[in-house]
Protein backbone atom coordinates (compact mmCIF):
# COMPACT_ATOMS: atom_id res chain seq x y z
CA UNK A 1 0.00 0.00 0.00
CA UNK A 2 1.24 3.49 -0.83
CA UNK A 3 1.08 4.57 2.81
CA UNK A 4 3.93 2.20 3.65
CA UNK A 5 6.49 4.23 1.76
CA UNK A 6 5.33 7.62 2.98
CA UNK A 7 5.59 6.46 6.57
CA UNK A 8 9.00 4.90 6.03
CA UNK A 9 10.80 8.07 5.11
CA UNK A 10 10.18 10.42 7.99
CA UNK A 11 13.62 9.31 9.34
CA UNK A 12 14.82 12.78 8.77
CA UNK A 13 13.07 13.25 7.52
CA UNK A 14 8.31 19.92 18.81
CA UNK A 15 5.49 19.61 21.03
CA UNK A 16 6.94 16.48 22.62
CA UNK A 17 10.54 17.48 21.85
CA UNK A 18 11.86 20.91 22.69
CA UNK A 19 13.52 21.81 19.42
CA UNK A 20 17.27 21.67 19.86
CA UNK A 21 17.19 20.24 23.39
CA UNK A 22 19.09 17.03 24.01
CA UNK A 23 16.98 14.13 25.25
CA UNK A 24 18.07 12.63 28.56
CA UNK A 25 19.22 9.07 27.86
CA UNK A 26 22.07 9.19 30.38
CA UNK A 27 25.78 9.55 29.79
CA UNK A 28 26.04 6.44 27.60
CA UNK A 29 22.58 6.58 26.02
CA UNK A 30 21.33 3.48 27.86
CA UNK A 31 18.63 5.08 30.00
CA UNK A 32 15.23 3.46 29.58
CA UNK A 33 16.53 0.27 27.96
CA UNK A 34 15.72 -3.08 29.59
CA UNK A 35 18.20 -5.92 29.98
CA UNK A 36 16.42 -7.76 27.18
CA UNK A 37 16.64 -4.73 24.88
CA UNK A 38 20.34 -4.32 25.68
CA UNK A 39 20.92 -7.95 24.78
CA UNK A 40 19.05 -7.49 21.50
CA UNK A 41 21.15 -4.42 20.70
CA UNK A 42 24.35 -6.37 21.28
CA UNK A 43 23.03 -8.97 18.82
CA UNK A 44 22.67 -6.31 16.13
CA UNK A 45 18.90 -5.84 16.32
CA UNK A 46 17.00 -2.57 15.97
CA UNK A 47 15.05 -2.19 19.21
CA UNK A 48 11.74 -0.31 19.27
CA UNK A 49 10.68 1.26 22.53
CA UNK A 50 7.17 2.10 21.34
CA UNK A 51 5.04 2.02 18.20
CA UNK A 52 3.99 5.68 17.87
CA UNK A 53 0.30 4.83 18.28
CA UNK A 54 -1.81 7.33 20.20
CA UNK A 55 -2.10 6.40 23.87
CA UNK A 56 -3.49 8.18 26.91
CA UNK A 57 -4.70 11.10 24.79
CA UNK A 58 -1.22 11.87 23.39
CA UNK A 59 -1.57 12.86 19.74
CA UNK A 60 1.21 11.78 17.37
CA UNK A 61 3.49 10.23 19.99
CA UNK A 62 7.02 9.47 18.93
CA UNK A 63 8.19 6.19 17.53
CA UNK A 64 11.43 5.66 19.44
CA UNK A 65 14.16 3.15 18.67
CA UNK A 66 17.74 2.25 19.52
CA UNK A 67 20.41 0.50 17.44
CA UNK A 68 24.16 -0.03 17.28
CA UNK A 69 26.29 1.04 14.31
CA UNK A 70 29.72 -0.41 13.59
CA UNK A 71 31.13 3.10 12.93
CA UNK A 72 32.35 5.57 15.56
CA UNK A 73 30.01 8.31 16.83
CA UNK A 74 32.02 10.90 14.86
CA UNK A 75 31.74 8.96 11.61
CA UNK A 76 28.09 8.05 12.24
CA UNK A 77 27.20 11.67 12.88
CA UNK A 78 29.02 12.80 9.75
CA UNK A 79 27.23 10.26 7.53
CA UNK A 80 23.72 10.73 8.91
CA UNK A 81 23.90 14.51 9.29
CA UNK A 82 24.42 14.83 5.53
CA UNK A 83 20.71 14.39 5.05
CA UNK A 84 20.70 15.37 1.39
CA UNK A 85 22.37 11.99 0.71
CA UNK A 86 19.24 10.11 1.86
CA UNK A 87 17.99 9.46 -1.71
CA UNK A 88 21.08 7.29 -2.22
CA UNK A 89 20.13 4.75 0.43
CA UNK A 90 16.48 5.15 1.53
CA UNK A 91 14.38 3.45 -1.12
CA UNK A 92 11.35 5.76 -1.20
CA UNK A 93 13.24 9.02 -0.75
CA UNK A 94 13.11 10.45 -4.26
CA UNK A 95 14.72 13.88 -3.93
CA UNK A 96 16.05 16.31 -1.34
CA UNK A 97 16.85 19.91 -2.16
CA UNK A 98 18.94 22.04 0.19
CA UNK A 99 17.42 25.51 0.48
CA UNK A 100 20.07 26.79 2.87
CA UNK A 101 22.61 25.17 5.15
CA UNK A 102 25.19 26.09 7.77
CA UNK A 103 27.15 24.21 10.40
CA UNK A 104 24.28 24.71 12.84
CA UNK A 105 21.13 24.21 10.77
CA UNK A 106 19.61 23.44 7.40
CA UNK A 107 16.37 24.03 5.52
CA UNK A 108 15.47 21.37 2.96
CA UNK A 109 12.57 20.22 0.82
CA UNK A 110 11.92 16.49 0.58
CA UNK A 111 10.05 14.50 -2.05
CA UNK A 112 9.16 10.91 -1.16
CA UNK A 113 7.10 8.25 -2.86
CA UNK A 114 7.04 5.80 -5.75
CA UNK A 115 5.54 5.58 -9.23
CA UNK A 116 2.01 5.78 -7.75
CA UNK A 117 2.27 8.83 -5.53
CA UNK A 118 4.66 11.51 -4.34
CA UNK A 119 4.60 13.66 -1.21
CA UNK A 120 6.49 16.91 -0.58
CA UNK A 121 7.39 18.69 2.63
CA UNK A 122 9.83 21.17 4.09
CA UNK A 123 12.20 20.33 6.94
CA UNK A 124 14.19 22.47 9.36
CA UNK A 125 17.13 20.62 10.91
CA UNK A 126 19.37 21.68 13.76
CA UNK A 127 22.85 20.19 14.21
CA UNK A 128 24.90 19.77 17.39
CA UNK A 129 28.18 18.15 16.28
CA UNK A 130 29.75 18.58 19.71
CA UNK A 131 26.99 16.43 21.23
CA UNK A 132 26.44 14.23 18.15
CA UNK A 133 22.75 15.21 17.93
CA UNK A 134 20.37 16.11 15.11
CA UNK A 135 16.84 17.46 15.56
CA UNK A 136 14.20 18.31 12.98
CA UNK A 137 10.74 19.81 12.63
CA UNK A 138 8.36 20.62 9.80
CA UNK A 139 9.08 23.84 7.94
CA UNK A 140 5.60 25.35 8.09
CA UNK A 141 6.64 28.15 5.73
CA UNK A 142 7.01 25.70 2.86
CA UNK A 143 3.96 26.29 0.66
CA UNK A 144 3.72 22.76 -0.78
CA UNK A 145 3.65 20.78 2.47
CA UNK A 146 1.81 17.47 2.29
CA UNK A 147 2.36 17.01 6.03
CA UNK A 148 0.49 18.35 9.02
CA UNK A 149 3.29 17.75 11.51
CA UNK A 150 6.85 16.41 11.68
CA UNK A 151 9.43 16.17 14.45
CA UNK A 152 12.30 13.93 15.38
CA UNK A 153 15.85 13.39 16.57
CA UNK A 154 19.03 11.31 16.36
CA UNK A 155 21.46 11.13 19.30
CA UNK A 156 24.72 9.16 19.17
CA UNK A 157 26.84 7.70 22.00
CA UNK A 158 30.09 5.69 22.23
CA UNK A 159 29.35 1.98 22.51
CA UNK A 160 32.88 0.57 22.80
CA UNK A 161 35.18 -0.98 20.21
CA UNK A 162 34.67 1.98 17.89
CA UNK A 163 30.90 1.46 17.67
CA UNK A 164 27.95 3.82 18.20
CA UNK A 165 24.73 3.50 20.15
CA UNK A 166 22.05 5.52 18.35
CA UNK A 167 18.80 6.74 19.89
CA UNK A 168 16.12 7.77 17.42
CA UNK A 169 12.65 9.29 17.65
CA UNK A 170 10.18 10.60 15.10
CA UNK A 171 6.57 11.54 14.61
CA UNK A 172 4.73 12.46 11.43
CA UNK A 173 1.21 13.24 10.33
CA UNK A 174 0.21 13.34 6.65
CA UNK A 175 -2.59 15.36 5.12
CA UNK A 176 -5.56 13.39 3.81
CA UNK A 177 -4.36 10.06 5.22
CA UNK A 178 -6.73 8.46 7.77
CA UNK A 179 -5.22 8.06 11.20
CA UNK A 180 -5.96 4.33 11.37
CA UNK A 181 -4.06 3.84 8.10
CA UNK A 182 -1.07 5.79 9.44
CA UNK A 183 -1.07 3.72 12.61
CA UNK A 184 -1.28 0.47 10.66
CA UNK A 185 1.96 1.11 8.81
CA UNK A 186 3.99 3.42 11.05
CA UNK A 187 6.27 0.93 12.74
CA UNK A 188 6.82 -1.21 9.65
CA UNK A 189 7.74 1.80 7.54
CA UNK A 190 10.20 3.15 10.09
CA UNK A 191 11.73 -0.29 10.57
CA UNK A 192 12.50 -0.56 6.85
CA UNK A 193 13.97 2.94 6.72
CA UNK A 194 16.14 2.42 9.81
CA UNK A 195 17.41 -0.87 8.38
CA UNK A 196 18.57 1.07 5.31
CA UNK A 197 20.29 3.67 7.47
CA UNK A 198 22.07 0.93 9.39
CA UNK A 199 23.32 -0.68 6.17
CA UNK A 200 24.53 2.71 4.96
CA UNK A 201 26.46 3.58 8.12
CA UNK A 202 27.89 0.08 8.59
CA UNK A 203 29.18 0.17 5.01
CA UNK A 204 30.84 3.55 5.69
CA UNK A 205 28.51 5.17 3.16
CA UNK A 206 29.09 2.66 0.37
CA UNK A 207 25.65 1.02 0.51
CA UNK A 208 23.21 2.39 -2.04
CA UNK A 209 19.64 1.31 -2.67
Amino acid sequence: MKTTFILGVFIFTFSLICYGQKQDFGTWGLKGLSSEQLANLSNGEIVFLNDGIEKAGIKNPLIEAAMVFSASPERTWKLISKTDDQPKYISQCKEIKVVKKSAAMACETHCVGNWLMSYNYGVIEKYFPENKCIYWILDTNYAKNDLIALKGYWQFYPYGNGKTLARYGSSVSFKNVPEFVENMFKKGGVKDALASVKKYVNSDGLYHK
